[in-house]
């Protein structure tokens, strides 16, 4: 009597059982390391592991839930062990979380030592990064406004990838920069970018903590419509 895709989800879980038991009892592992905390298999996959006395470990594939205070695909969660950003961010989370979890607190995964150089020379240039936020109206605004706002420095523009096509990717930066010299599209990888420059803003994404995290005099700027 359900609907289907209610019904899906119900009725897989014994397969997904049978073939992470499958996996275990051929390879026998200790450790278990994944980053995939929105997979509810996980959850599967720990009580199996723990039968053959291995251990689940996972780390979190957003540093932080910032679409709003409880994000649905992270509300339960169960590793043996789970690396955060930060302990104190997440602890809304706790009364659903599996009592017995070990959460630890390990910043970004992404940043190592060698880039929190406080030698390291910036520019006075400005990056901004767009990840959700491709074709809404006010951050097209933030880009425009800042180029003219700063004419004399690049307002270097980086996308998350994996969302466009080629085609939609050329629309959308020609729809930004337009007529305005000083806008520079890079495909560098946006850590890179963040050590160049001094300011950086960006729509709603977990790179705001790891840019503030480098240094970076980092601004929000929070345009989503379905933000209220």
């Amino acid at each position: 009597g359900r609907a289907p895709s209610h019904f899906f989800p119900i009725v897989t879980p014994p397969y997904k059982r049978i073939v992470i038991r499958s996996l275990f009892n051929r390879f026998r592992p200790r450790y278990y390391w994944s980053r995939d905390d929105y997979n509810t298999e996980h959850i599967l996959r720990r009580q199996e592991i723990n039968a053959i006395g291995g251990k689940s470990i996972g780390v979190s594939h957003g540093i932080y839930p910032n679409w709003c205070s409880v994000v649905p695909n992270i509300r339960y969660i169960s590793y043996d062990i789970y690396y955060v950003f930060s302990k104190e961010y997440i602890r809304t989370y706790f009364d659903a979380w599996k009592e017995d979890m070990a959460v630890r607190s390990t910043g970004s995964f992404e940043i190592t030592p060698e880039m929190l150089d406080p030698t390291a020379k910036r520019d006075d240039n400005i990056l901004v990064t767009i990840r959700v936020a491709w074709f809404e109206p006010e951050m097209i605004r933030v880009v425009k406004l800042l180029a003219e706002a700063f004419p004399e420095r690049t307002i270097y523009l980086q996308i998350k990838g994996n969302y466009f096509s080629e085609d939609e990717e050329n629309e959308f930066v020609e729809k930004i920069s337009g007529d305005l010299p000083n806008i520079m599209y890079s495909k560098a990888r946006v850590f890179d970018l963040l050590q160049r420059v001094r300011y950086h803003f960006s729509d709603i994404s977990t790179v705001i903590q790891e840019a503030i995290c480098l240094g970076v005099n980092t601004f929000l700027a929070d345009v989503i419509d379905m933000e209220w």
